[in-house]
C-alpha cells in the first residue's frame, strides 16, 4: 500500500484518531475522558454523531485501502475491533502517527497460536490442545478457528474430512463450560485485572448464529483459586510485551480459566465494566501504551448487573425513520433512519443495568423485545 502524498492537515478540535469496524464504544470512554476523536468505522452510527468534539468518517470497505490517507499524522491513534488482524497495516501506520495499542510484531505473538500458547503456558495458564488439523477420526473434539477472526466470525466445529490449511485456520480442543471475556491494563512491569463479563455466543434470541459473539452480562464474581489463574494469564500477556487494554476469551470450568483467544486491542466487553467500576477505560489503555503516566484510578466498588445485547438482521430491513429518545442508554449502536441492513448484520445494541443479575435478564430480553417491535418483526423471542 503506498501511502499517501496529500497534505493531512489535524483538525483543532482532534486529540486522537479511533480505527475499527466499530468504535462508538471506545469513542463514547474516549470523550468521557476529555478526548475529541476523530472516528474511522464501518457505520457512522447515530449516537456515534452526536458525541460531543467527535469528527466521524465512514469507511467503504475492510480492511481500509484509503487508511493511511484517513489517519492524519500529527496526533496518536488507536484501534479497536477487526484491525488486529492485518498486523503489516498497524506497522505502517504506527510509522506515520503515534499508536496507542500493540505493534503490528506482538499482534502476530498474541494472535499465532504456536505463539502465545507457548508464552501462557510458560506463565501457567491453561491453555487447549491446539494443531493445524485434528488426529485422524478425532474430528468432533475439536473446533475449527481461522487465524483471521474478529467476534468469532468462521469459528465452527471442525468439518468431517476437514483440511489442514497452516495459514488460514488451525483446530483447537473444544472445552465445555461458561463463556466469559477478562479484560486486562497491561503496562511495562505491572497489569491490572479490570474484570470479568459472561459472554453471549450464538444466541438465536440475538439472530446470531454460531460461535459469533452477540453480547456480555457482568460483571461475575469469581473465587480466589479462579483470580490466581487470571493472575497467571496476566502475566503471560506481559511476556507477550502487550500494552493497553487486552481482552481475553476464557472458558470457565469449575475454578478452571482456559484461554480460548486474545484479543490484543479495546475489547467489546470493557464498558460493561466500565460502567459498573465507575472508571475510565481510556485513561487504563494510555497507562498501558504511554510510558511515564501515573496509575489510573481503580475500579470502585461495584454494585449491580450490566448487560449488552448485539441485535442482529434475522431477514433484510429499513431502518426506522423514528426511533424512541434514548433514555437511560437503552439503545447504541443506532444507524441512520432509512439504512438498509442485511439479514445476518447487526441492526443496534440493546442495553440494561439492573441491581441484580436476574432483574438485568429480564430487562435485556424486554428491550430486545421492544426493538424487534419497532423494526417491525413479529414473534416471540425464544431465551
Amino acid at each position: 500500500m503506498a501511502k499517501s502524498k496529500a497534505n493531512k492537515k489535524v483538525e483543532p478540535q482532534n486529540s486522537v484518531t479511533l480505527v475499527g469496524t466499530s468504535v462508538r464504544a471506545l469513542a463514547w470512554s474516549a470523550v468521557r475522558a476529555g478526548e475529541r476523536p476523530l472516528c474511522l468505522d464501518l457505520f457512522n452510527d447515530t449516537d456515534l454523531l452526536g458525541l460531543p468534539g467527535v469528527i466521524a468518517k465512514r469507511m467503504k470497505n475492510w480492511p481500509p485501502e484509503e487508511l493511511d490517507e484517513l489517519v492524519p499524522e500529527g496526533i496518536p491513534w488507536a484501534y479497536t475491533g477487526g484491525l488486529e488482524n492485518y498486523p503489516r497495516l498497524v506497522g505502517m501506520l504506527a510509522k506515520q502517527a503515534p499508536l496507542h495499542g500493540n505493534s503490528g510484531e506482538t499482534l502476530l505473538n498474541a494472535r499465532l497460536p504456536w505463539r502465545w500458547c507457548e508464552k501462557l503456558q510458560a506463565a501457567g495458564a491453561c491453555v487447549p490442545e491446539w494443531a493445524f488439523a485434528p488426529p485422524a477420526g478425532a474430528a468432533d473434539e475439536w473446533m475449527h478457528k481461522p487465524l483471521r477472526s474478529a467476534g468469532g466470525k468462521g469459528v465452527r466445529a471442525w468439518p468431517e474430512g476437514g483440511k489442514a490449511l497452516p495459514w488460514r485456520w488451525f483446530a483447537q480442543r473444544k472445552v465445555e463450560g461458561l463463556s466469559a471475556s477478562a479484560v486486562f491494563a497491561v503496562s511495562t512491569g505491572e497489569f491490572e485485572l479490570l474484570g470479568v463479563t459472561e459472554q453471549w455466543v450464538g444466541k438465536e434470541w440475538l439472530g446470531s448464529k454460531g460461535y459469533a459473539y452477540c453480547g456480555s452480562i457482568g460483571p461475575i464474581e469469581f473465587s480466589e483459586d479462579l483470580r490466581g489463574q487470571l493472575e497467571l494469564i496476566g502475566k503471560g500477556l506481559q511476556s507477550m510485551e502487550l500494552r493497553g487494554l487486552v481482552g481475553v476469551d476464557l472458558v470457565i470450568e469449575g475454578d478452571k480459566a482456559w484461554v480460548i483467544e486474545i484479543n490484543p486491542r479495546w475489547p467489546a466487553s470493557v464498558e460493561l465494566l466500565e460502567r459498573a467500576g465507575g472508571y475510565s477505560a481510556w485513561e487504563w489503555h494510555r497507562w498501558g501504551c504511554v510510558g511515564g503516566l501515573p496509575r489510573p484510578r481503580a475500579a470502585g466498588k461495584v454494585s449491580g448487573c450490566i448487560a449488552k445485547a448485539i441485535f442482529h438482521a434475522p431477514v433484510d430491513l429499513e431502518f426506522p425513520a423514528e426511533w424512541p429518545r434514548n433514555r437511560a442508554n437503552t439503545w447504541a449502536d443506532l444507524p441512520a433512519p432509512g439504512e438498509k441492513i442485511k439479514a445476518g448484520s447487526p441492526v443496534l445494541t440493546c442495553l440494561a443495568a439492573a441491581p441484580t443479575r436476574l432483574l438485568c435478564d429480564g430487562l435485556i430480553l424486554e428491550r430486545v423485545e421492544v426493538a424487534r417491535g419497532l423494526l417491525g418483526l413479529t414473534g416471540k423471542i425464544v431465551d
